[in-house]
């Protein structure tokens, strides 16, 4: 097994487990890290500028308002404000005149690049784009850092960072000797309350018919605390129209609004899915005793990172 950051929260997977992590919002922008050369980093940065260079406002005018780059001991970037929007927004039961731009940014680390966008957004987010891009630290592959922080594969978002109230990632992982095989990890910190687990899925089951509840043979239902993350567990074996036999397990902890350490976190693992969204399911290449093996060594090594809070702060001074 390796053990991967992912969020605010370590996973163990077998180590032959190919892994890719998507969809990191971080106090609301879209973070994408891409391990790439510094010449990829140039042409990626070339064609985002020419495309903010491009683009018009509302009266035909070029749209980009300013320009600034970011020179640190190890790190260059440039951050660009364009596309002013004006209109109106009720506030506080008024309607009022409104302002928002779009912010996109490049961040060149050590053999990895940051993107980061965020549309219809006040004026000053672009100065805190710029701050954020202070906070990163680049990762050495399936290192498990110290320090406080959001991991989004290789890279860090140090803490503190300002507007740490939403974050989210995703983890993908598929094993090369089970290509039916999938495993997911979210994190979204941020999110109002919402029925549980258990809960959906009773629901769901109602409004189907009948023979297809009779595809579907339960195989665990029940709350489940991990490291003393409270949670629910449902694993079910289904009955693919195809003659196929899939499994699927998921576990999840409902999380709380305002705290990024305690996010909606969900992990699923499947087994008999097809090599693409539109594909038809497959037999599964893991049988039920080798699906719940498979399941409690990743499930029951989900827990916080142990992080130096003074470690961050330090960092933060450094920034």
């Amino acid at each position: 097994m390796k053990t991967l950051c992912v969020g605010r929260f370590l996973i163990d997977l077998p180590a032959d487990a190919a892994v890719t992590l998507h969809g990191g919002l971080v106090a609301g922008f879209e973070l994408a890290c891409m391990p790439e050369s510094d010449e990829q980093f140039a042409l990626r940065l070339a064609r985002m500028e020419a495309q903010v260079a491009a683009a018009q406002d509302e009266q035909g005018r070029p749209s980009l308002e300013w320009e600034k780059a970011l020179s640190l001991d190890s790190a260059q970037g440039k951050v660009l404000v364009y596309n002013r929007q004006r209109g109106k927004a009720f506030v506080d039961g008024r309607l009022t005149e409104a302002e928002d731009v779009s912010v996109r940014g490049m961040l060149r680390l050590p053999h990895v690049s940051i993107a980061a966008e965020a549309h219809m957004q006040a004026p000053e987010r672009g100065d805190e784009l710029l701050r954020l891009f202070g906070r990163l630290r680049p990762l050495d592959e399936d290192e498990v850092p110290r320090e406080s922080g959001c991991c989004l594969g290789r890279a860090i978002v140090l803490d503190p960072y300002g507007n740490a109230t939403t974050e989210s990632v995703a983890m993908v992982a598929g094993l090369p000797a089970h290509p039916d095989v999938r495993i997911v990890l979210s994190s979204v910190a941020g999110m109002p309350s919402r029925p549980g687990l258990l809960e959906r899925h009773a629901r769901a089951a109602q409004r189907e018919p009948l023979a297809v509840r009779h595809a579907f043979t339960t195989l665990r239902e029940r709350r489940r605390a991990v490291n003393g993350l409270p949670g629910e567990e449902l694993a079910m074996r289904v009955q693919e129209p195809n003659g196929t036999t899939g499994f699927s397990f998921h576990w999840q902890a409902a999380g709380t609004l305002d705290d990024t350490c305690a996010p909606l976190l969900t992990l699923a693992l499947e087994a008999g899915v097809g090599p693409d969204d539109d594909a038809d399911p497959v037999e599964s290449s893991l049988s039920e005793s080798g699906m719940t093996a498979l399941w409690e060594g990743i499930v029951g090594s989900i827990r916080l990172r142990p992080a130096d809070v003074t470690g961050a702060a330090l960092a933060a001074g450094a920034a």
